[in-house]
């Protein structure tokens, strides 16, 4: 089964708003917002 990425993000949003839950996402380009993949990538 196939799923669209539009479809995913919608229903988790949906998911997340029913179990009264913030969904904040980190911006693109921006390694201080997860250092953990940063220094993840870093060491590859």
């Amino acid at each position: 089964m196939c799923y669209d990425t539009a479809l995913t993000s919608r229903l988790v949003d949906v998911c997340a708003y029913h179990y009264g839950r913030r969904i904040d996402f980190s911006q693109l380009g921006k390694p201080t917002e997860n250092a953990f993949i940063a220094t993840f990538k870093g060491s590859l």
